[in-house]
């Protein structure tokens, strides 16, 4: 699979968002035209979680902070069966 990874140059942020697909540039274009987003971090943090015995770690695409106040954490995935399939018996790690 070839990746495509860049920089974005954000109206929204004023300056540039990595993204590492296509898929991805296309979700950071959706929200630089959105009102209702005031910021967008690409790669913002490394979530963990325990799953049974298990630490399990995820790092999110985008964090974007909306003008209500609220935070949106997102993961980009293709459409259909096969999004997600890798996370399948990780509660809290898939989405």
């Amino acid at each position: 699979m070839t990746h495509h990874s860049g920089k974005y140059s954000s109206a929204t942020t004023g300056g540039h968002v990595v993204y590492e697909s296509r898929l991805e540039l296309a979700r950071l274009l959706l929200a630089d035209f959105d009102p209702a987003v005031q910021g967008i971090f690409a790669q913002p943090c490394r979530l963990a979680a325990r799953v049974g015995d298990r630490v399990r770690h995820h790092v999110p695409d985008f964090l974007m902070v909306m003008c209500s106040g609220t935070v949106r954490v997102v993961n980009v995935k293709p459409a259909g069966p096969s999004a997600g399939s890798e996370d399948r018996g990780r509660p809290g790690m898939a989405g």
